[in-house]
């Protein structure tokens, strides 16, 4: 069973590389699935979507630098950029003084993770045509999260988060 699943995982890796709004829609359908975790290392967790996230923004960085002519960073500026990285620094200023110096510097590496997201989103829908497929990648994630619970509810006689049985 495991050698399957990572054939597909192989399979999604490689095609969110190379063509990163793909990788951005499975990122989406994965989305409802939060509560599934994969793996823990110490306070972390890695959660279905999380698969996606490496070779998405992997993809998008290289072949946002290196399409053009003049190799440049892939970032789209936008209105919020001056208080979206005051308010970073603020945060890794604040850990500082901090009573939990490593929580709180987990949550400065989790709005780091955000930003990368969030910026690899306003460049990669770069077209009204891809918010549709969007909206039917998450709801497909969701219905197909919904089913399992609803699976997991008739068959075990349990409630379940999805996926993850409590």
């Amino acid at each position: 069973v495991y050698i399957p699943a990572m054939a597909v995982l192989l399979v999604l890796y490689v095609v969110a590389f190379l063509r990163p709004e793909v990788g951005l829609l499975f990122y989406v359908a994965l989305l409802p699935f939060r509560s599934l975790t994969l793996l823990k290392f110490g306070g972390a967790v890695v959660v279905a979507s999380d698969l996606t996230v490496i070779p998405m923004v992997a993809g998008w960085f290289l072949h946002g630098t290196f399409r053009h002519e003049q190799p440049r960073l892939p970032f789209r500026r936008s209105g919020i950029d001056v208080p979206l990285v005051a308010f970073l620094f603020l945060c890794q200023l604040s850990t500082y003084w901090s009573v939990g110096y490593m929580g709180t510097f987990s949550k400065v590496i989790q709005f780091v993770y955000a930003l990368i997201l969030f910026y690899s989103g306003l460049e990669l829908i770069k077209s009204p045509k891809l918010v549709p497929w969007i909206m039917m990648f998450w709801s497909v994630g969701a219905l197909v999260n919904s089913g399992s619970s609803v699976i997991t509810y008739l068959t075990h006689h349990v409630r379940s988060g999805g996926l993850n049985i409590n």
